[in-house]
């Protein structure tokens, strides 16, 4: 964090080491597998991206170049030109977009406090709604409103921090992923290594 209280300095010093590895990337396309590239893309590449990224990839505005970088990425793993739409290319190559990549750390985040599965500090960090009516707000993923079962707490005083852009996006998610009728809380019954699994499959599939 710098002196403006951002974390622009650690992006831009990150994005310097995202163009090395696009440039080790150009380079070893040509003599390496695919499966390979992904793990030179998930080794130097990801490894900075997803590290710390809800934290510095809160402020969206200090996005644009990392995704720039990202998607060169992308295409320089498909031999794709400069102007190929990189959706059906993260979706061949099963790769998470940096925005999807925060949401699901986000939602990580919230799975793990409400199993208290993360540090001490953030027991009770998130709490599930308790509704105090009897209207049908259940499932609704076009309405802003709706309030799935299983959802968390959102909290108007909170608005802009990222634990309510945490708690947001859980509730988004139940709203986007099928509910089995006969479980409530699902979703923090199922193993985090699952969740994941199933989080990543449902951005992938939006592509």
């Amino acid at each position: 964090m710098d002196e403006h209280l951002t974390f622009q300095t650690h992006i831009n010093i990150m994005n310097a080491k995202l163009k090395r590895t696009n440039n080790l990337l150009a380079l070893a396309r040509h003599y390496m597998p695919n499966h390979l590239l992904k793990q030179i893309y998930y080794a130097p590449f990801n490894s900075h991206l997803s590290y710390g990224c809800q934290i510095w990839g809160f402020d969206k505005r200090n996005l644009n170049q990392t995704k720039i970088l990202q998607n060169k990425a992308i295409r320089l793993m498909t031999f794709s030109n400069k102007y190929t739409n990189t959706n059906p290319l993260f979706k061949s190559l099963k790769i998470l977009k940096l925005e999807d990549l925060i949401s699901t750390n986000n939602l990580l985040f919230v799975h793990k406090s409400l199993n208290n599965e993360a540090p001490a500090h953030f027991k009770d960090y998130f709490t599930l709604h308790s509704p105090n009516h009897n209207y049908n707000t259940v499932n609704n993923p076009n309405s802003t409103h709706s309030i799935p079962k299983g959802s968390v707490r959102l909290i108007s005083s909170e608005i802009g921090t990222l634990k309510h852009q945490c708690a947001k996006n859980w509730n988004d998610i139940l709203k986007l992923i099928s509910l089995p009728s006969s479980q409530e809380n699902w979703l923090l019954q199922i193993e985090l290594y699952k969740f994941k699994r199933i989080l990543k499959e449902h951005f992938i599939n939006q592509y």
